[in-house]
């Protein structure tokens, strides 16, 4: 079964937060802020609110392993 867009869109945002939290306690600084800009530009294009994307709260519903529904708050 092909992966939806939204899938592939989800599965490379958790990779990046999850990079982005792993470089946060070494001293690499022009890495996070392209990271952040790279997670910032993800977020906003998938329609999660400013808040959303700066507190990095991201959430999505998901059935049988696939994501129906991104939670995105009103801001």
């Amino acid at each position: 079964m092909k992966r939806k867009l939204v899938d592939e869109q989800w599965d490379h945002l958790m990779d990046l937060c999850q990079r982005e939290k792993e470089l946060a306690v070494g001293d690499h600084g022009k890495l996070l802020r392209l990271l952040g800009k790279e997670i910032d530009r993800l977020a906003a294009e998938m329609g999660f609110t400013p808040r959303q994307v700066a507190d990095r709260e991201f959430r999505a519903e998901r059935v049988n392993g696939r994501i129906v529904r991104l939670i995105a708050g009103s801001d």
